[in-house]
């Protein structure tokens, strides 16, 4: 029985070597131009990363090129914040509340927005606006009956058109005006009045908001007009802190490979390293090359991935079955011949096989 124990110990060792990340869906390649010997690597994380990783980054792990698991610090800095273009824009009318609804969609969760500036077209204004935030991703439209708005049919609908012109939108839709664009979660996170008296070549306006490290995918800023006419937006400005992963360089190790998209996932791992990554700063910060984000070929699903993209690849798991049945297969013999099973011998005459078991 001991061969038996030491091959499924094989395999199992075979197994979990090869599967590891498996449970991840996407990694980022980083690479040092050379080796430090004092101080910390940093790297400023994508969108791509932050969007695709868990919240509070419970699923991230940092490895070397030979699959060594490295530890790590993440931190988020408000200083020399980085601009955020909103991948799809939406400005809808809604005569029954007698207001606009302008929703934004970022493109990424977990990104810490700081502050948001409209801009509008007309020289005076004053209106009230309440900026809501949701998380979810998916689609807008999840109402029962979703279908293009017909106007030539007088049914009762919200008129939504983009206004980012290289990200067209070809239908209007049909919206409760309780619910416009369905129930994505939103939550309030600033309100204020936007304002601009212009007097002559002087302009004086209130346009900003600060959005206090709001994680959200989708914003919905709406502005009360009143008996107004609504206002022409001409665009919007989003800004959001940066967000840092710091480790230590290991010994003759230049690449290394950033795992990331692991729903299961739900607490990270306890580094002590961020107890002195402070310290380590103050001997010199270095900055590798981030490389393109990617799909993690090695992921255990074989089903598209939906909205990360891509395709997950089950050669992998095919090999893997096969093997294991082989090994079963060997398993089996191996245990019929140390328990005395049976076995059938054949003679050189016609007469049929012959069962000298113990049965």
């Amino acid at each position: 029985m001991k061969k038996i124990f030491l091959l499924l110990l094989l395999l199992s060792a075979v197994s979990s070597a090869k599967n590891t990340y498996q449970d991840w869906r996407r990694l980022c390649p980083i690479e040092l131009d050379s080796i430090p010997a004092r101080g910390i690597a940093e790297i400023d994380l994508p969108p791509e990363v932050l969007g695709g990783t868990r919240p509070e980054f419970t699923d991230l792990r940092l490895v070397t090129e030979d699959g060594k698991e490295i530890e790590y610090a993440v931190r988020t800095s408000r200083e020399n914040p980085a601009a955020v273009q909103p991948r799809q824009a939406y400005q809808t009318s809604i005569p029954d509340t007698h207001e606009t609804v302008i929703t934004l969609d970022l493109g990424f969760r977990n990104l810490s927005l700081q502050t948001l500036k409209l801009q509008f077209r007309e020289p005076n204004f004053s209106r009230r606006v309440t900026i809501n935030g949701s998380r979810r991703g998916g689609p807008y439209y999840r109402t029962p009956g979703d279908r293009p708005f017909d106007r030539r049919s007088g049914e009762r609908g919200l008129a939504t058109r983009p206004f980012i012109p290289d990200q067209p939108w070809t239908t209007s839709r049909p919206f409760p005006a309780s619910q416009p664009f369905g129930n994505m979660g939103w939550e309030k996170i600033a309100s204020g009045i936007v304002s601009r008296r212009t007097h002559g070549t002087t302009v004086d306006e209130s346009l900003e908001f600060d959005l206090k490290g709001t994680s959200a995918r989708r914003l919905q800023i709406h502005i009360a007009d009143g008996k107004d006419k609504p206002l022409t937006l001409a665009g919007a400005e989003l800004t959001r802190a940066r967000t840092y992963l710091a480790f230590v360089p290991q010994k003759d190790q230049k690449r290394y490979v950033l795992y990331f998209g692991n729903r299961t996932v739900q607490e990270a791992p306890k580094y002590e390293f961020v107890r002195s990554v402070d310290r380590l700063r103050t001997e010199g910060v270095y900055q590798p090359r981030v490389g393109q984000v990617a799909f993690n070929p090695d992921h255990m699903s074989s089903r598209p991935i939906g909205a990360w993209g891509g395709q997950q690849t089950d050669s992998f798991n095919l090999i893997l079955l096969i093997v294991l049945i082989a090994a079963l297969v060997v398993i089996g013999i191996l245990a019929l011949r140390q328990t005395g099973g049976f076995h059938i011998s054949i003679d050189s005459s016609d007469s049929e096989p012959t069962d000298t078991g113990p049965y």
